[in-house]
C-alpha cells in the first residue's frame, strides 16, 4: 500500500512539474534516505494528487484573459488658433469657447495604422484595424479594447497609432478620399505615412447650382496620433477635425436678408496627420453653398454650423486672388427680388490668411456697400462687384468691426 501511494506521489509530482525543496524530498524518499510516516506519506499523496487535478489540461485550470490593447476615444474640443494680428489683437478662431453642432462630434468609422514605436518614426507598420471589428458607432469618452492576438500584436512592444475617422482610407475618388491610402500604407513607416497622407475633396467648379460636395455635418473627417505603451496598457486618441466652420450672423437684417454663402478658392486636399505642413497649392473653384436659416430667438436669418473648408495659408492675400479661401455672400435687399453676390476674404485686412483646422471662424456683416454681382462667380473674380462689410479701402478683407471672434 505504501509503495502504491509512494508511486501515485510520484506521477502526481511529475504531472504538476514540482521543483525545489519539494521535489528533492520526493526524489529523496525515493531513494530510501528519507523516512517518512505512513500518515504524512498518505497526505502528501493527497495534496499532489489534487494538484494535479488542477494541473494544464485540467479541467479545473484556468484559461488566462487575452492581451488587450485600451483606446481611450475622444473628440478635441479645440485648438488655440495661432493666428493674432499685429494690430487687431485676438486670434481669429476658436473651438473652445464655442460648442459643437449637432453631429460635429459623431464617429461613423475608425480606422487605426499601427506602427512599431520609434522616437523617429522609422517604425514600420505592422497591421491596420478597421475599427467596425469593435462594435457599432462609437461612442466619444468611452473606451475601448483590441485583442493584440488577432492583429499579431506583442502586450510587450509598443506601438505608435494613426487614427482616422470618417473616412474610408480605401477610396481613391470621391468627395472625401485619401488617394487609395489603405493599400499604400503597408509598406511605409510611420514617418513615411505622416508625410505623404493626404485627404482629399472636390468641388462643383463653375456649377453654382451643385451642392451635392458638402461634408455632412455627421460625418466630419478628423485624424488623431498616439502612442500605445506596454507599460501602460492604453491610449488616449483625440480625433481633431480636419475642417474649418464658418458661421455668419447679420447686423444689416433692416436693409438686407442673408439668404445664402457659399465656399471659394478652398484648397482641395490637406496632410491627413502632418498637421504643421501648409495646404498644397491646389485651389478649388466654387466648393459649395447652404442655405441661411432663421435663428428661433432672434427671428435674424444667419448660418451657423454646415459651411466648411479645408484650412488654408496665404502669405499675402489679395482682394480678389484665386488662393484665398473665401465666401461669397447672397443677400437680397429688404422689398426687393432676386439674390445680390458679395465676396469676403476670411482674414485681416493686409495680413496673412492662416485657417487652422478644428476652428470655427465668425463673421459678422456690419455694413454692404458695392453694387455687388448676380452671378457668384463674378463677386468672386470680378472688380466692382464685391461687398465691403465693415469700413474699409476696398480690400474686402474682414475688420474689427466685422469680426466676431470668440465673443458669441
Amino acid at each position: 500500500m505504501i509503495k502504491s501511494v509512494e508511486a501515485a506521489i510520484l506521477r502526481a509530482t511529475r504531472a504538476v512539474g514540482l521543483t525545489g525543496a519539494f521535489r528533492a524530498a520526493m526524489d529523496l524518499r525515493a531513494t530510501g534516505t528519507l523516512w517518512m510516516t505512513g500518515t504524512l506519506r498518505v497526505s502528501i499523496a493527497v495534496l499532489c494528487l489534487g494538484m494535479a487535478a488542477c494541473a494544464p489540461g485540467g479541467d479545473d485550470f484556468p484559461t488566462p484573459a487575452p492581451a488587450t490593447m485600451r483606446i481611450d476615444l475622444s473628440v478635441e474640443r479645440g485648438v488655440a488658433a495661432t493666428q493674432t494680428s499685429a494690430t487687431r489683437g485676438p486670434a481669429l478662431g476658436t473651438r473652445g469657447e464655442i460648442p459643437a453642432e449637432d453631429g460635429e462630434e459623431t464617429v461613423n468609422s475608425l480606422y487605426l495604422f499601427v506602427f512599431d514605436h520609434e522616437p523617429d518614426e522609422s517604425g514600420a507598420h505592422v497591421a491596420t484595424i478597421d475599427g467596425s471589428t469593435l462594435g457599432g458607432s462609437f461612442i466619444m469618452e468611452q473606451s475601448y479594447t483590441i485583442p493584440l492576438e488577432t492583429y499579431g500584436l506583442s502586450a510587450d512592444a509598443d506601438y505608435s497609432i494613426l487614427a482616422l475617422a470618417n473616412v474610408d482610407p480605401a477610396a481613391s475618388t470621391g468627395d472625401m478620399n485619401t488617394g487609395g491610402l489603405a493599400a499604400q500604407i503597408e509598406g511605409m513607416t510611420e514617418r513615411q505615412a505622416v508625410m505623404r497622407a493626404n485627404l482629399y475633396t472636390v468641388g462643383s467648379g463653375t456649377d453654382e447650382s451643385d451642392d451635392s460636395h458638402a461634408p455632412a455635418m455627421n460625418n466630419l473627417p478628423m485624424s488623431a496620433r498616439g502612442v500605445w505603451m506596454a507599460e501602460e496598457g492604453s491610449v488616449q486618441l483625440k480625433l481633431r477635425r480636419a475642417l474649418v466652420r464658418f458661421d455668419i450672423r447679420s447686423d444689416v437684417s433692416d436693409e438686407y436678408t442673408l439668404l445664402s454663402a457659399s465656399v471659394w478658392g478652398a484648397a482641395a486636399s490637406i496632410p491627413i496627420w502632418n498637421t504643421g505642413q501648409r495646404a498644397a497649392p491646389d485651389r478649388m473653384e466654387r466648393y459649395y453653398g447652404v442655405a441661411a436659416t432663421t435663428d428661433a430667438q432672434t427671428g435674424k436669418a444667419e448660418i451657423v454650423g454646415g459651411l466648411y473648408a479645408f484650412e488654408n495659408f496665404v502669405e499675402a492675400p489679395e482682394p480678389l486672388d484665386t488662393q484665398t479661401t473665401c465666401l461669397v455672400l447672397g443677400l437680397r435687399p429688404v422689398g426687393g427680388s432676386g439674390t445680390i453676390y458679395y465676396r469676403v476674404n476670411v482674414c485681416w485686412s493686409g495680413e496673412s490668411q492662416l485657417l487652422e483646422r478644428n476652428n470655427v471662424y465668425r463673421l459678422r456683416l456690419t455694413a454692404v456697400q458695392g453694387v455687388g454681382s448676380t452671378i457668384q462667380r463674378d463677386a468672386w473674380l470680378n472688380p466692382g462687384s464685391s461687398v465691403i462689410v465693415a469700413p474699409d479701402n476696398g480690400s474686402l478683407n474682414l475688420d474689427d468691426d466685422n469680426w466676431d471672434g470668440a465673443t458669441q
